[in-house]
């Protein structure tokens, strides 16, 4: 793959990241609903406090990557995604019994494409 499609990749999951992070920070309530949470459990203080939790995460990781300015802290930082994307995965497979299509495709999907751009990122480099 060429180092523009793979920086195009990278581009692209930091960008991903941050507006993942910022939709639940800034509007919780929509936040929650792009990983099918329900209204009411949407409008819960506790559960914008959550969403705000997760949030502040992504938002970080998102611009801590379109900020790096060498190969070496990019690659320290899409490895700590990954961790943090691999458990992330984890935690929707254990859920899935209780989760809409719509939210393990969000939170599923969305972690397996953060995982793979990491993993691609790792073979270019």
């Amino acid at each position: 793959m060429s180092s523009s499609t793979v920086a195009t990749l990278q581009t692209s999951l930091a960008v991903g990241r941050i507006v993942a992070g910022g939709v639940p920070w800034l509007a919780p309530e929509l936040g929650w609903r792009q990983f099918g949470v329900s209204p009411a459990t949407a409008a819960d203080p506790e559960a914008q406090a959550l969403g705000r939790l997760f949030g502040s995460r992504d938002i970080v990781l998102g611009a801590a990557l379109l900020g790096a300015k060498s190969s070496d802290t990019r690659r320290q930082i899409l490895r700590a995604g990954l961790v943090v994307d691999a458990l992330d995965l984890a935690a929707a497979l254990l859920a899935r019994k209780h989760m809409s299509t719509k939210g393990f495709v969000s939170m599923g999907g969305g972690a397996a494409f953060a995982i793979a751009v990491a993993l691609i990122s790792e073979r270019a480099e």
